[in-house]
């Protein structure tokens, strides 16, 4: 009695941990072979990341001292990855005016899913009206799914 208490123990123990398979055995009796399907399955979860590499350490475009009216530029590299289209856009703050900041790259509507390179040049040329000192500006880069 001890002995068929333990196993019925340790089978609705190995049933709740979900470790016994379900078996379907294909038999013919006969010459012809004998073939069965196994269908495998999955649910893929949406995905999506944005990479952005600039020419700086800490995220940053550094264009360091430089004289009013003079053009500057450098480049932002951004990879989306997304198993959905996406959209991609941006938003810029900070001292735009100040620096005559701009970007190139605009808002990037209605991407196929997949990955996807993208750049950005940012470019300043500050006008003779601003005062000398530290300016910033931030773009912020979204990409929302579909």
């Amino acid at each position: 009695m001890k002995m068929l208490v333990t196993a019925a123990v340790a089978f609705a123990l190995l049933a709740t941990m979900g470790i016994f398979a379900v078996a379907d055995t294909v038999t013919h009796s006969g010459t012809s072979p004998v073939s069965g399907t196994v269908t495998a399955r999955a649910t893929v979860n949406p995905m999506i990341a944005l990479t952005i590499t600039t020419p700086d350490v800490g995220q940053a475009v550094e264009f360091g001292a430089v004289n009013p009216e003079t053009a500057h530029s450098d480049t932002v590299a951004l990879e989306v990855r997304s198993n959905r289209n996406f959209d991609l856009t941006r938003s810029i703050t900070g001292d735009v005016a100040l620096m005559g900041f701009s970007t190139s790259l605009g808002a990037q509507m209605n991407q196929v899913r997949g990955v996807r390179p993208f750049s950005d040049t940012y470019s300043i040329n500050v006008p003779y009206t601003t005062l000398p000192g530290n300016y910033a500006a931030s773009v912020t880069y979204t990409v929302t799914q579909q």
